[in-house]
Order: C-alpha cells, then sequence, then structure tokens
C-alpha cells in the first residue's frame, strides 16, 4: 500500500513541476525570475524521476554486457 502511494505521488508530482515550469516560461519567456523558477521545478521534477527509478528499476537487458 504504501509502495503504490509512493509510486503515485511521485509521478503526479513530476507531471506536476514539469507542467508548471512549462507553464511559467511560455507565460512570460522574457522574465527572468520565470526562467528562475522554471529551471527550479524541472530540476524537482528530475528529483522526482530519480525516486521513481529508484522505486522501480527498469529491467536488465540478457545480452548486455556486465
Amino acid at each position: 500500500m504504501l509502495y503504490s502511494l509512493t509510486i503515485i505521488f511521485n509521478f503526479v508530482f513530476l507531471v506536476v513541476a514539469v507542467w508548471l515550469g512549462v507553464y511559467l516560461v511560455t507565460r512570460s519567456p522574457h522574465s527572468l525570475v520565470a526562467w528562475l523558477t522554471g529551471l527550479t521545478l524541472w530540476s524537482i521534477a528530475g528529483l522526482f524521476l530519480n525516486f521513481l527509478l529508484a522505486l522501480t528499476p527498469p529491467p536488465c537487458l540478457e545480452n548486455s554486457p556486465d
């Protein structure tokens, strides 16, 4: 139960952070504050993506070298 909630929480806030960053930058592309806020939100989205990949790692390929 906690594992599923953590996955859902991370995925939802990953999407929200990316969307809000894009929204802010496209609404005022010449504002330095909007760009800095967008970059901060995209960095936070990277953190959520890192957590998602740590919780659900991609499968190993059989033919890949070790």
